[in-house]
Parts: structure tokens; C-alpha cells; sequence
């Protein structure tokens, strides 16, 4: 199980059909793709998945304004052609800064990129910094997306310009109001403006901030947290009666391994008794199946 990878339509290596196919040969049966900022495909890969028994979640995952590196996953989003409308929206805006972060990389590092040619690495040919950082993997400017950010287009990098991001409360109302289940990902990844990260009473407040909002799980198994904060994010769930995920967040093989081996059918369930209270839709496929 793996409830957290990535593909080529956002910032993962693989093409979802190939990343399906990758997460079968390594004995992976519920996947969920939760791609940066789109949901739209997912009808089109699930039907691929089902070829090979493998069980896809629908799942986005949206960067928020609150913090850097502070991440919200939505999954069982059932008006997912509305959210990804919503979102259309605001990348649309995002537009102008990525031609200002074209001009900026040739000025200060002399990387031309014809906007034509980079654009046409977004799916849906809207310029954005997904699009970017492959135009400048493509022309062999960096190793990795970890390394475009940091040289260049990251916070720090001289080429760096903010884009305009939603707030952590209202993605999770977005998610709500679009019948999904809001989920905080990889919690001890989120860092000041500085990088440095945010741990004890200032992490416990932005926990209280999220539960506030309505937050309705926190991704707990991850490889990015020490055993002691996987312990510690458990007892947060459990206190506060949120949901319990888990994942990879898988991008490519050099940098990650596929699967979530603390994850069980238990949480799976649980994931899809939240799910309930907000899609109509999915608790009917439910009672569909329960009967047959």
C-alpha cells in the first residue's frame, strides 16, 4: 500500500501508467497518486489500474501559504472536476511570475529557456514551476528536482519568486466542500523561511492551527519522520480522533522507495469511513458493493 506517490503530471519520474506498472511489480495493491495541484486524470488512470488489481485512490496534494513545505493531501475527492477549476484558476495567475522566473534564470545564471518549449512540459500548457524544473532537468542544469529548487528557482536561490498559494484553512474548506477527506502531509517536513525546521510548542501550534481548520488525518508513516515523531504524530491522531495515513511520496527510484509497509487495511478503512461523511457518491459504491 502507498498512499502518497507522484508522477510526471506534477513532479515524479514516472508516467502514471508507468508508475501504476512499477507499483504492481513491487506487490502494490491500493495506490494513491496524489500529484501536485491536479486531480482531473484520475477516471482515465484508474480504469489503467484496474487492469493490474490495483486499487487507486483518488488523491491530490496542494502546497499551502502558512509555512514552507506545509502540504495538504485531499483523497475520495468526489467533485474533483470542480476542485481542479478552482485551482486552474490560481495557476492561471501564476503565470506572469513563471515568465519572470524565465527571465530571471537567464540574467542571473544564463539558462535560456524558450517559454514555448517549457510550457509544453505542462499537461495543460500553463506555464508554471513543475514545467521549469523539467525544462531545466531536460537541458541538464540540475540532477533532480531537489536540486532546481535549491540552485535556482527555491527560496533562497537568486531566482526565486513567490507564487501566490492558498491558505492551509481554506484548501482544507476547499476539500470539504468538494466531498473529500483533508489530510496533513509529511507534518515534520514544515520549515520557517529560512529552512530551519518548526518542532516543539511552534509545531504544536500549527497542529492546533490544522485540527482547527477541520484537518481530518495526518500522514503519520512516512520515511521522512524519526521514530519518535512517527510515536508522536500517533498519539496527536489518536487524541484528536484523526484519521492515520501513510506513504512514499514516491517521485523516482533513485530518490525513494515505493510502499508504506505500517500501513494496513485497518487504515485504509478508516480512511473511507471519513470519506463518508462528506461523498454521497463513494458511500453508495459502498453499499453497492456490500450487496453484491
Amino acid at each position: 500500500m502507498d498512499l502518497h506517490v507522484h508522477s510526471s503530471v506534477s513532479d515524479g519520474s514516472f508516467c502514471p501508467e508507468d508508475l501504476i506498472l512499477y507499483a504492481q511489480i513491487h506487490g502494490i495493491t491500493t495506490l494513491a497518486i496524489a500529484d501536485h495541484e491536479t486531480i482531473i486524470h484520475y477516471n482515465e488512470y484508474s480504469q489503467f489500474a484496474d487492469h493490474f488489481n490495483i486499487t487507486l485512490i483518488p488523491a491530490i496534494e496542494i502546497n499551502v501559504s502558512d509555512c514552507k513545505n506545509l502540504h495538504i493531501l485531499g483523497y475520495y475527492i468526489e467533485n474533483r472536476a470542480q476542485l481542479e477549476e478552482t485551482i486552474l484558476k490560481i495557476r492561471k495567475k501564476n503565470q506572469e511570475i513563471c515568465y519572470n522566473v524565465l527571465e530571471s534564470l537567464k540574467k542571473e545564471f544564463g539558462i535560456s529557456l524558450n517559454p514555448l518549449e517549457t510550457v509544453s512540459y505542462s499537461p495543460d500548457r500553463i506555464l508554471d514551476k513543475k514545467a521549469i524544473t523539467k525544462a531545466i532537468l531536460n537541458q541538464g542544469y540540475a540532477t533532480n528536482v531537489k536540486d532546481v529548487y535549491d540552485k535556482y528557482i527555491g527560496p533562497g536561490a537568486k531566482s526565486y519568486i513567490p507564487i501566490e498559494k492558498m491558505t492551509a484553512q481554506k484548501v482544507i474548506q476547499l476539500i470539504h466542500d468538494n466531498k473529500g477527506v483533508a489530510v496533513w502531509a509529511h507534518p515534520y517536513t514544515i520549515s520557517r523561511a529560512d529552512g530551519s525546521s518548526i518542532i516543539g510548542a511552534e509545531f504544536d501550534q500549527m497542529a492546533k492551527k490544522l485540527i482547527d481548520y477541520g484537518i481530518d488525518g495526518v500522514e503519520v508513516f512516512t520515511s521522512k519522520h524519526s521514530k519518535e515523531q512517527t510515536s508522536y504524530l500517533a498519539s496527536l491522531a489518536k487524541r484528536n480522533n484523526l484519521v492515520v495515513t501513510g506513504g512514499s511520496d514516491f517521485h523516482s527510484e533513485d530518490v525513494h522507495q515505493i510502499g508504506c509497509p505500517e500501513l494496513t487495511q485497518k487504515h485504509i478503512e478508516k480512511l473511507q469511513l471519513k470519506a463518508r461523511r462528506y461523498n454521497r457518491l463513494f458511500n453508495f459504491q459502498l453499499q453497492n458493493r456490500s450487496r453484491g
